[in-house]
């Protein structure tokens, strides 16, 4: 009797490929606060994890639609946080300009800055600490339910 043998040839990794586009979805770990912007290392586009690495920046007036003038990015973001944004147009390179200015983008998993538990939101810019319930301000992503 003759024996068959199946091989199986899988398919080109995808996050091998993937390259952000304007209107993408990432999520992105932030790596540098300024007063002007936030630079990030993009995680994720469109739920696909990347296996290159590929830089973000969140201009101030990106991080939300109104009272631009007033924004502290330090009150919004801090290095560590996982966030969502969206793609708004290609920068140099390697580094893409990204918005968290809607509702569903923003801060998503943040660590309390001294007992380094991830916290909870508890409303659109705060963010609170279950250990020892001290609050941060951040600007937090809507839960998506």
């Amino acid at each position: 009797q003759k024996k068959t043998t199946i091989r199986v040839i899988p398919k080109q990794n995808r996050s091998s490929s993937v390259v952000p586009s304007v209107g993408d979805l990432v999520i992105a770990r932030v790596a540098r606060i300024m007063n002007d912007r936030i630079n990030v290392n993009i995680l994720c586009i469109n739920d696909v994890p990347l296996k290159q690495q590929f830089t973000g920046v969140v201009k101030l007036q990106e991080i939300r639609r109104y009272d631009t003038d007033k924004i502290v990015t330090e009150n919004c973001f801090l290095p560590g946080d996982i966030i969502k944004a969206e793609v708004i147009s290609m920068g140099d390179s390697r580094s893409f300009f990204l918005s968290t200015a809607q509702n569903h983008l923003g801060v998503m998993f943040a660590r309390h800055q001294e007992s380094r538990e991830l916290m909870v939101p508890v409303n659109w810019e705060t963010m609170k600490c279950p250990v020892t319930n001290l609050e941060e301000s951040r600007k937090v992503a809507k839960p998506e339910l």
